[in-house]
């Protein structure tokens, strides 16, 4: 049942109400957790987390009725809930279930952030995703400014994008400033230098 209510969701985020009506006389599916271990593909799984990120981040979250993006967070959040009971060290389900939690319980979001960069540490598109979604939690849920998972720092700073995502952090978020200083100095000094390079850049910028 999860995994129907789920595309459901996410069908309704994506504007398929016609999708849904010719689908709504399809008997139920089990749930991933109900399936034999042979037809629950952890490729199914991760594709289906991936839904979850396109569908409750920013733009599509902004565009959507509050009670669709309810919707679609519940489901996501049951998805990611029983991919952790399964693996726990799929650090992809905890960053859904942080995602899904931000809005209703941003200490809930905060220790599911966490555990999704103890689980992938070195997995730099997830240490963007979560960085991004840890400043916009409350400074209660993040612990402060000590709470932008330090560890993820020096991972974005290994790429281009990601040094532009904690450039722009550090320049529009005073707040966070101290915490962002404290991470980016356990980097590697060639790390260090290309954050300081696009810090200029972009202080320079008319």
């Amino acid at each position: 049942m999860l995994r129907l209510s789920l595309l459901a969701a996410l069908a309704l985020v994506q504007g398929g109400a016609l999708y849904l009506e010719t689908r709504s006389a399809t008997p139920a599916l089990p749930g991933p957790m109900e399936l034999p271990p042979w037809r629950l593909s952890l490729r199914a799984l991760q594709a289906d987390l991936m839904r979850c990120d396109n569908a409750l981040s920013y733009p599509r979250s902004a565009m959507m009725p509050g009670a669709v993006m309810q919707q679609a967070a519940g489901a996501c959040l049951g998805l990611a809930r029983q991919t952790i009971a399964r693996i726990p060290s799929q650090g992809l389900a905890h960053y859904i279930a942080a995602l899904a939690l931000a809005g209703a319980d941003p200490q809930g979001a905060a220790r599911h952030l966490a555990q999704s960069a103890r689980a992938a540490p070195r997995q730099g598109w997830l240490a963007q995703r979560r960085f991004a979604l840890a400043r916009t939690l409350p400074e209660e849920a993040r612990g402060g400014a000590r709470g932008l998972l330090p560890s993820d720092i020096p991972v974005l700073l290994s790429t281009e994008a990601g040094t532009r995502l904690v450039a722009q952090t550090y320049l529009r978020r005073p707040a966070l400033r101290p915490g962002i200083a404290r991470a980016a100095k356990r980097a590697e000094p060639d790390l260090q230098a290309r954050l300081a390079y696009q810090l200029r850049r972009q202080v320079s910028r008319p």
